[in-house]
């Protein structure tokens, strides 16, 4: 769910900004409040000033270059990788490579 604000300044001006990607298990209201309030959360925002909620699938991404284009390229992805077998299992060879070798430099963490 692309999380979106839309409030306005000061100055009178509607101002619309991009806050995130907040992953979301189904699209009930229960998650879809979750997702916002974890997203809200997360930037110190707070949900007693909401005055309205809006939920549009991906229409509001039309506004966004950058979250238009970031739908784009995972569309992408997704047909290149996701409609062959092969080929899923090449890049999940290679994260898992990637993430071996992160490990093994400190790069990250394992939790043990």
């Amino acid at each position: 769910m692309a999380v979106i604000l839309h409030y306005v300044n000061k100055r009178g001006a509607i101002v619309e900004r991009f806050v995130g990607i907040v992953h979301v298990s189904d699209t009930t209201a229960l998650s879809l409040n979750r997702g916002i309030e974890s997203s809200f959360c997360k930037h110190g925002l707070s949900l007693c000033r909401i005055r309205g909620q809006e939920y549009r699938k991906l229409a509001i991404c039309k506004n966004h270059v950058q979250v238009a284009s970031l739908f784009s390229l995972i569309t992408t992805i997704q047909n290149v990788v996701g409609d062959s077998c092969k080929r899923h299992d090449i890049l999940c060879e290679k994260q898992i490579k990637k993430v071996k070798e992160a490990l093994y430099n400190g790069e990250i963490l394992s939790g043990q």
